[in-house]
């Protein structure tokens, strides 16, 4: 794995507001870092959600040709991925558009999205759901 930019950097500025009162402003530059990894990586996707939970990056479902239900962990420091989802089970089924956070510092928490298209109905199925993932099980 090489890594091509920098790390995040902050810096505090001090601008006077109208009233002449010191206001400070947080300037912060981001830097993007490209992994290069010779390992099995999960296949690519779109509207999957990715959230960072002590040292790992968890990826779950998204788009790719159909509804992904899988679950990935990713380690940035090696840039070595893992599939969770033969180990820890899977949803019944996939979603993509979600939203996903991390809740007491070890469970990834995912909120609603959209399943496949129906056919038969001509309509894509909205949820509104609930689904925790306990980074500690595995």
């Amino acid at each position: 794995m090489t890594m091509t930019s920098d790390i995040l950097k902050a810096q505090l500025k001090e601008k006077q507001d109208k009233k002449g009162r010191n206001k400070k402003h947080q300037l912060v530059k981001f830097y993007w870092y490209k992994y290069h990894s010779i390992r099995w990586k999960p296949k690519i996707r779109e509207s999957a959600t990715i959230v960072m939970i002590n040292k790992y990056a968890y990826m779950y479902g998204g788009r790719a040709g159909g509804i992904m239900q899988d679950l990935q962990k990713l380690d940035p420091k090696t840039g070595n991925w893992m599939s969770l989802s033969e180990t820890n089970g899977i949803p019944e089924f996939g979603r993509f558009g979600h939203t996903a956070l991390m809740f007491k510092r070890y469970l990834m928490v995912i909120f609603g999205g959209e399943k496949q298209f129906n056919s038969q109905r001509k309509v894509r199925d909205c949820l509104n759901d609930v689904r925790v993932f306990d980074t500690q099980t595995k």
